[in-house]
């Protein structure tokens, strides 16, 4: 096989992974807008099960994902599966499934230790569920990050 085919066969292998992760991006955004509506008209169980699909997309995708070295795309499919985790965590907290809602935020904090509104949705869902130690925790968290003016 000469160079030349090689190379045109590597191009529209790496243009065809591109345009895969693109469309992942794609739906990841036009999920998160569907759910995002749902959640706004306070149809809580219809946002949860879209939230669940982007969810469950993201974790079917994550290897291409992994693999794509895509830096710039692969921010923003970040971005939007952390949006899609906080609004599922919020969906399930506001239907006052605090075990859940734990759940989707413990994965959050796993790709974003300081973000605030997971810590205290933690705090209070532990807090509800009388998991004093786990509530005390996530405080203690909360109030580390407030005296280091975040």
């Amino acid at each position: 096989m000469s160079a030349n085919k090689i190379g045109s066969n590597l191009d529209s292998f790496t243009k065809s992974k591109q345009e895969n992760i693109i469309n992942i991006l794609s739906e990841l955004k036009k999920i998160k807008d569907e759910g995002n509506v749902l959640y706004e008209n306070n149809k809580l169980e219809e946002a949860k099960n879209v939230f669940l699909k982007g969810y469950n997309l993201f974790q079917k995708e994550i290897s291409v994902i992994d693999n794509a070295n895509l830096e710039n795309i692969m921010n923003e499919i970040f971005i939007e599966y952390k949006k899609i985790l906080s609004k599922l965590a919020k969906c399930y907290y506001k239907q006052e499934k605090y075990e859940d809602s734990i759940i989707y935020d413990l994965k959050l904090i796993e790709l974003e230790p300081k973000n605030c509104k997971s810590l205290v949705r933690l705090f209070y869902s532990y807090s509800k569920l009388n998991k004093c130690q786990q509530a005390i925790f996530y405080g203690e968290i909360i109030m580390d990050l407030s005296d280091d003016g975040i």
